[in-house]
């Protein structure tokens, strides 16, 4: 199952600044840039970011009570800005029907959806799971994750995959210089 959704923006219209270190030079102001971050930070995800999940039973969709069943989860930044804190958030909607359980890793972290810690071998409804290299440069995909879970009775649940990311704004901003001016100093003998 692969999910995508379009969306736009439209950033300001660049201005030429008459004084200062960048006279003649097309320049944006940067009050009306950041009103606009965050739209185009979620239309860059819906547009540039993949995620797939594999079906959780090769031949259908269901298994037997009291089988661990498992299904992979892969995450695409098919664009060209780095993206960080890649944390996968997974859940069942009745625990009655299914449960999830954590794994022990050296390469990540789970936690419950409020924030708390979990260890390894934990059944929940829900978790975040946080890979230790987080971080999907352009063009990189992501180590496929892999869900565990139990089959607890007989019914039908959903089970819901999604992830949050943030854009690493470092690469954009980091080490800038700010305008500088120079004052003549005389120094009278």
């Amino acid at each position: 199952m692969t999910t995508q959704v379009a969306t736009t923006t439209t950033l300001p219209t660049p201005t030429t600044p008459t004084t200062g270190p960048s006279v003649g030079q097309p320049s944006f102001d940067l009050n009306e840039i950041a009103n606009e971050i965050p739209k185009a930070f979620t239309n860059y995800v819906h547009e540039n970011v993949v995620v797939t999940v594999a079906p959780i039973v090769a031949q259908g969709n269901s298994v037997n009570k009291g089988e661990t069943f498992t299904f992979l989860v892969d995450v695409a930044n098919n664009g060209n800005v780095q993206l960080k804190n890649l944390r996968y958030r997974i859940s069942v909607n009745s625990t009655i029907v299914a449960t999830l359980f954590t794994q022990a890793t050296s390469g990540g972290s789970y936690s419950t959806l409020a924030g708390n810690s979990l260890g390894p071998g934990e059944h929940v409804g829900a978790f975040i799971f946080t890979p230790g290299n987080s971080v999907l440069a352009p063009g990189e995909q992501a180590d496929t994750f892999t869900v565990y879970g139990d089959a607890v009775k007989g019914g039908t649940t959903s089970i819901k995959v999604g992830i949050t990311v943030d854009i690493d704004l470092d690469q954009f901003c980091k080490n800038r210089n700010s305008w500088q001016k120079t004052e003549q100093l005389v120094v009278v003998d």
